[in-house]
């Protein structure tokens, strides 16, 4: 399972990587929520690539409770199921108008964003850590470099290292807040992030050789965690069927008469979304 997870995700990488690419090339305007929506929507679709994976995304109005743009549950309903409050962040290697900064080298400038008044950093931590789950910020990306070793942090050939690959990153929120600290003053760059051995491609997150999150790699045991991610890992808590179910339930009694998923979609911690028979499945995925 988690072979074939691995896999799946590396290619959702890939995807994202040519995206942005594609959209800067042809300039297009393709923010986080496009291509938010494009991953999970991927996800729904094709739920045999992408087992022990249960994807939610956040409404937009709902943002300054959570923090976040989705959550990522990842597990079974045997070990119980580890969840991710994930905020996105997409790579511009522009001049920024509104921030009066030159990303020409790669910047994430939306990193200090603030909700209602609060930093988005501070509101997804403080989510997370009210519903045992690990906050994760991931990153969409494409830039050119001519290497890319320092910033592969992925046990996968080391010395040929996949560009497409660092397409969607991920990190710890820890190291957000050390890019946003006075004291550190670490650039929030594409370089000075992904050098940071906690930044890795999202597939990484289920590695099948050890370095995945448990229980995604169960079949293996309790396998452990990439080095950078113990601390996170430990402090997770791992949910039963019925506390996933129930959590999912009141994230569809927020949604209640304000979206297509109270009609359509059956929330389920046993498989992914099951569309009822008296309702014709829509194109796309929520807005949020």
């Amino acid at each position: 399972m988690a072979s074939r997870l691995f896999h799946s995700l590396g290619l959702l990488c890939d995807d994202v990587w040519k995206d942005v690419k594609d959209s800067k090339r042809y300039h297009l305007r393709q923010g986080e929520e496009g291509l938010t929506s494009n991953i999970l929507r991927e996800i729904w679709r094709h739920p045999g690539k992408f087992p022990g994976i249960y994807p939610v995304q956040t409404r937009a109005n709902y943002e300054r409770v959570t923090g976040s743009d989705w959550e990522w549950w990842f597990g079974n309903d045997r070990d119980g199921w580890m969840g991710y409050a994930v905020q996105a962040k997409k790579l511009y290697t522009q001049k920024s108008k509104k921030k009066n900064a030159n990303w020409e080298n790669g910047g994430y400038s939306e990193l200090n964003h603030k909700v209602a008044g609060k930093y988005q950093y501070k509101i997804l931590n403080d989510y997370a850590r009210r519903r045992g789950m690990i906050p994760l910020y991931a990153f969409y990306n494409h830039i050119v470099k001519t290497s890319y070793g320092c910033y592969w942090q992925c046990c996968d050939h080391p010395q040929q290292p996949d560009e497409r690959k660092l397409g969607i990153t991920v990190t710890p929120l820890a190291t957000v807040r050390r890019a946003l600290s006075p004291k550190h003053k670490m650039p929030r760059t594409f370089d000075a992030i992904h050098k940071c051995r906690r930044t890795l491609p999202a597939r990484c997150l289920v590695c099948p050789k050890g370095w995945g999150i448990y229980p995604a790699n169960a079949e293996q045991g309790n396998v452990p965690a990439h080095p950078g991610w113990k601390i996170y890992h430990s402090k997770a808590e791992l949910y039963d069927k019925k506390r996933l179910d129930d959590h999912l339930e009141s994230i569809q009694q927020e949604r209640r008469g304000k979206s297509w998923n109270d009609d359509v979609v059956e929330f389920s911690a046993t498989g992914v979304l099951k569309f009822h028979t008296d309702h014709k499945a829509p194109d796309e995925t929520p807005s949020g």
